[in-house]
């Protein structure tokens, strides 16, 4: 609903798309209703929405000394990266401050900053430390990976390749302005000078 804040969504509609059966949707949709989170409609409350999901998102990166590479075929194999057809698939998912700048928000980082990724599942996570290797210095990452608090921020990532030259599947924007969000100060600021041309903002 945060994606499109500004129109109606049905229930066996946001059921589809988040991939859960269309009687838990109801019951959580009534419920933010309840709260004046959403319209009768199901359009969001903006910002009420998005300030409420920001208290309750939690991420916990795990610094690694490695990253996927390419060519690395079998390891690869085993991380279960999903590169292929990023938008239907769950798989890795990029996120933060790389995610954000192939967005188009102001962000600023080096060119060897490490990328930040969600896995779908504890199961990814653990396959990750293991092949991968984890650090516990967390100014020598390779990368962080972290298990994503909710499925669709790793069920319909985004191919930003042709628009921002990143090769990694991107988490969506909503997702990327959560972690942001977390950084009172710099986070907020960056969403507040951020006025994309074909997105309607959420917050």
């Amino acid at each position: 609903c945060l994606l499109t804040p500004d129109r109606p969504h049905g229930v066996r509609e946001v059921a589809t798309y988040i991939e859960r059966v269309p009687s838990a949707v109801s019951t959580a949709m009534a419920g933010l209703r309840a709260e004046g989170l959403l319209t009768s409609a199901g359009e969001a409350s903006v910002p009420d929405l998005f300030g409420e999901l920001v208290t309750a998102w939690r991420r916990g990166p795990v610094p690694l000394a490695d990253l996927p590479r390419p060519g690395t075929g079998r390891v690869n194999d085993q991380l279960d990266l999903g590169f292929e057809d990023p938008e239907r698939r769950s798989g890795w998912a990029l996120t933060d401050t790389l995610a954000a700048a192939s967005w188009g928000m102001p962000v600023v980082a080096r060119g060897d900053y490490p990328p930040d990724f969600y896995v779908p599942s504890d199961a990814h996570l653990r396959r990750a430390r293991a092949l991968l290797g984890e650090t516990s210095n967390p100014d020598q990452r390779a990368c962080t990976v972290a298990v994503a608090p909710v499925r669709l921020a790793c069920l319909r990532r985004v191919d930003r390749a042709q628009t921002s030259g990143e090769v990694w599947p991107v988490v969506n924007h909503v997702v990327v302005a959560l972690d942001l969000a977390q950084d009172r100060a710099r986070g907020v600021e960056i969403l507040d000078q951020w006025h994309p041309k074909d997105i309607v903002r959420a917050w």
